[in-house]
């Protein structure tokens, strides 16, 4: 079959096109047999699967031509699809080729290679020809070495060696003056290449789980670097020069040797993210107070033992985790830290909330747990956003009448507290283990006719139980949890009864009983008796 200068959206097999204008969908991959394409027009993005037997004659492509067979278990590339001189993309990752043949370097075209878990074991020198070449993806190859020749790919702006055995990179690289993205993760890679530090358009540099113990002061000359990632190195210190990377957001030493940072941490204005989890710090640098982009600190499992009040000056902070330190208290500056929105502070030492606490007013998430509060301070009324507390495994007895003032709470999870039900807003939800009855309140039966509701897919984070809540149903009900899953509800049973009591009941009682059952729990819900017997 022939079609002449036609405006196309689909492609038949067998068909001779010629001076056609094709609209494809983006989305699809398409399988061609036996066409011919000449004098052709391809508008949009065009990707193919398969290409037997089939010619591109002097056509035209608006946006990427791309050939995919990823996750196929293809073994060998079709000889044909180096016919295709105007080929942009091909994606080989997932296969089980284990080579490229030389001709690949009649793909002049090409700006997109990946061989992510290919069994390419070595690369061939004709591909380092493809100089219009841009993104190259060797994530998961088993090469031991890459060639010199790499410094010849002048157009390339991404390298992923991921998970290689590259032991060391060629001083050519750094010819790669378009290099932004280099992922060196994983890599068998034992020392810092300072050849790195000329790569000047560089804004992304993953070097997480190497084995690299020190940053050469070099480092400080990649001025357009944005994300520095250290995760799971040897690195022991930060070299000062790392102030010198004004352009820096993101900075990630997460069990990283280190155990302080330099002063010169208060030169990166633009940082917004500084991940100091697991790591062996024990004091902040007041520098820290400079950084005013900062957005999120992560300090839990350190070895801190105080904040410097300087962390006062961190106006763009929203979120705080000092989780699992030895903080014995926090500094009354904290109080200024009025876009704070999550402070998590379980695990800590800390006995008290300063009563400037209440002027977090952005606060929405509170984490006490495992703390030895014994009181919340009057001034945490004040938080008009806090839906979220969590005050489980602490030695508070109980909530003071303040905390009913916050209307917009939605969960408070405690352990063993004789809360009084009676004096809780209608919307709050307590988890507690082994929950006691309050005589102050009505009989349980009565509070929580709705019905039980017991189940294994609480999450522990308790932001599913915010969503949980969202629905506009007036019944509250009793949510027990725990590792079966039985179910009495006034609702009908369905396969989506979950979901369905999740939007249609935002008032629950939750808590969590390892010693009952679900028969006991069901028992005392319907009973006449007045008073709920220790669970």
């Amino acid at each position: 079959m022939k079609i002449k200068s036609k405006s196309l959206k689909i492609i038949e097999n067998n068909t001779v096109y010629h001076g056609c204008t094709f609209f494809l969908d983006e989305d699809n991959k398409y399988e061609i047999e036996d066409c011919v394409f000449e004098n052709c027009s391809f508008r949009t993005d065009v990707t193919f699967k398969k290409l037997e037997n089939s010619r591109f004659i002097n056509c035209n492509f608006s946006n990427k031509f791309c050939f995919d067979v990823s996750h196929t278990k293809i073994e060998v590339l079709p000889k044909e699809i180096f016919l295709f001189a105007s080929l942009t993309h091909l994606n080989l990752s997932w296969t089980k080729i284990q080579e490229l043949p030389k001709e690949i370097e009649k793909l002049t075209s090409l700006t997109y290679l990946n061989l992510h878990n290919t069994k390419v074991t070595k690369l061939p020198k004709e591909i380092f020809q493809l100089t219009s070449l841009t993104h190259l993806n060797l994530r998961n190859v088993e090469i031991k070495e890459l060639s010199k020749e790499i410094g010849q790919l002048h157009s390339l702006t991404y390298l992923n060696l991921m998970g290689t055995g590259i032991t060391e990179l060629p001083k050519e690289i750094v010819q790669l003056h378009s290099l932004t993205h280099l992922c060196l993760h994983g890599a068998t890679i034992t020392e810092f290449p300072k050849e790195i530090s000329q790569l000047h358009s560089l804004t992304h540099l993953e070097l997480k789980n190497t084995k690299i113990e020190t940053l050469p002061k070099e480092i400080g000359q990649l001025h357009s670097l944005t994300h520095l990632d250290l995760t799971l190195t040897q690195i022991t210190k930060i070299p000062r020069e790392i102030g010198q990377l004004h352009s820096l957001t993101y900075l990630n030493l997460f069990r990283t040797k280190i155990k302080k940072l330099p002063k010169e941490i208060g030169q990166l204005h633009s940082l917004t993210h500084l991940e100091l989890k697991n790591t062996k710090i024990k004091k902040l640098p007041k520098e820290i107070g400079q950084l005013h982009s900062l957005t999120h600190l992560d300090l839990s499992r350190t070895e801190l033992t105080e904040l410097p009040k300087e962390i006062a000056q961190l106006t763009s902070l929203t979120r705080l985790n000092a989780s699992e330190t030895k903080l014995t208290q926090l500094p009354q500056e904290i109080a200024q830290l009025t876009s704070l929105t999550r402070l998590n502070l379980s695990g800590t030492k800390i006995q008290h909330l300063p009563k400037e606490i209440g002027q977090l007013t952005s606060l929405t998430y509170l984490d006490l747990s495992k703390t030895n509060i014994q009181e919340l301070p009057k001034g945490i009324k004040q938080l008009p956003s806090l839906n979220y507390l969590n005050l489980s495994q602490t030695a508070i007895k109980k909530l003071p009448p303040e905390i009913s003032k916050i209307s917009s709470i939605r969960v408070i999870i405690g352990n063993m507290i004789p809360f009084h039900i009676s004096n809780l807003h209608p919307d709050f939800v307590k988890a507690m283990n082994n929950l006691k009855y309050d005589p102050k309140a009505e009989r349980l039966y009565e509070l929580f006719s709705g019905g039980l509701v017991w189940t294994d897919e609480y999450s522990e984070s308790g932001e599913d139980l915010i969503n949980m809540m969202q629905g506009q149903g007036v019944d509250r009900y009793l949510l027990a949890y725990r590792s079966s899953l039985i179910r009495r509800t006034p609702m009908e049973e369905s396969k989506n009864i979950w979901d369905d009591l999740r939007k249609a009941y935002p008032h629950w009682l939750i808590f969590r009983s390892e010693r009952s059952s679900p028969e006991h729990l069901n028992f005392l819900l319907s009973s006449e008796e007045s008073a709920m017997r220790d669970l």
